[in-house]
């Protein structure tokens, strides 16, 4: 095809295309101008909040520095004072020299505790070979899903393209429903 047959297509399209009627179009201006007012004043109401609350948390860091506030967590709860912390006048307790004797002996290992955990591995694996067989199996049942799901659309895509050619001859030839 070349540009002067495409050029008069796409004419004829045009010439088709304004045949056709405008839809109607109604706005109410008085909603939309309402509606952008509420949306505002929602808008402004919010920052004023934020403007008040960091104000608030202002205030409160400066009042807290004025008033020289010592806020303290420890195992015993929390603590806030507005005063110097007083120091605590007890001496240190000087440290015990007792020697401990820590042995690390080990439990002893009988052939029965050794027969215990062969069987648990062995039962462990078995699981694990099981599990392993259930999820290759589940794994081609998704694979065999989804190939048919991948036919489906590409025949529902062949469908659309059908319809779409189908339209544009019409449309071509002037035909209208």
């Amino acid at each position: 095809m070349n540009g002067n047959e495409e050029s008069a297509q796409v004419q004829k399209l045009r010439k088709l295309l304004d045949a056709l009627p405008a839809p109607s179009v109604n706005v109410d201006l008085g909603r939309v101008y309402a509606e952008t007012g509420r949306r505002r004043s929602l808008q402004v109401r919010r920052w004023r909040r934020a403007v008040v609350a960091c104000a608030a948390l202002a205030a409160t860091v400066l009042l807290a520095m004025v008033l020289k506030l010592h806020l303290r967590f420890d195992a015993n709860g929390v603590t806030l004072a507005w005063a110097d912390p007083p120091t605590s006048k007890t001496e240190p307790v000087p440290p015990v020299n007792e020697r401990v004797l820590v042995q690390n002996v080990a439990p002893p290992v009988t052939l029965e505790d050794m027969q215990l955990v062969k069987d648990l591995v062995r039962a462990l694996a078995g699981r694990v070979d099981t599990l392993d067989a259930r999820q290759r199996r589940a794994a081609m049942v998704l694979e065999t899903r989804l190939a048919v799901l991948a036919a489906d659309v590409e025949r529902s895509h062949a469908a659309d393209r059908e319809t779409a050619n189908t339209w544009r001859t019409r449309l071509e030839k002037g035909e209208r429903r």
